[in-house]
């Protein structure tokens, strides 16, 4: 076993370099972290200090996937590994959210889907990441604020953002006239 060095100086053993990790144990990984944070904080944690500890989480999985790839992983293992680690980080940003606000998922009147390559579970490391915010009509302003804090967090994060916030009236009408817009509506996926 060798072990390199992340930007941050920690440690990466090669054994973790080759193995796949599912989206599950990605986010494992990372909510230890989170909750490591959290308690650190005394539970009183402003959102914009979780920021650290997702750039570190990013940082160490994407060299990760570059060494993978360098080392000759397909380019099907590499975009897979990546849509998994994306999976993770989206989904534990809108826990940490929940939880840095004090909301219950159960009041959220929204649905995040993953559209297009990310969709069809095929994210390439520079492409966007498409996701599309649904609700059935008018938003509470509780969904507003986390959809707009997720927002402003992925962009922190400088990640490549392209998403919109739709009802499904105006998807469904979209998609009968847009063939552009039916056709991504096909690759879309529950996140």
């Amino acid at each position: 076993t060798f072990y390199v060095t992340d930007d941050n100086g920690n440690l990466i053993s090669t054994d973790d370099l080759f193995r796949s990790y599912s989206s599950k144990e990605l986010r494992k990984e990372l909510q230890d972290q989170l909750n490591l944070h959290w308690e650190d904080s005394h539970k009183n944690a402003e959102i914009s200090s979780f920021l650290s500890v997702f750039k570190d989480f990013l940082n160490r999985q994407r060299l990760r996937i570059r060494i993978c790839h360098l080392s000759g992983g397909s380019g099907r293992k590499i975009v897979r590994e990546y849509t998994s680690l994306m999976d993770a980080v989206v989904e534990e940003i809108f826990n940490t959210l929940l939880r840095c606000h004090g909301f219950r998922e159960e009041n959220c009147d929204f649905a995040m889907v993953a559209v297009g390559g990310y969709g069809r579970e095929e994210l390439n490391i520079h492409s966007d990441l498409d996701i599309l915010f649904l609700h059935r009509g008018n938003l509470t302003t509780q969904s507003t604020l986390i959809i707009s804090d997720m927002v402003r967090f992925l962009c922190d994060l400088r990640v490549s953002l392209s998403h919109t916030v739709r009802g499904i009236d105006l998807c469904l009408e979209e998609a009968t006239h847009d063939r552009i817009c039916r056709i991504s509506m096909i690759n879309i996926r529950y996140l």
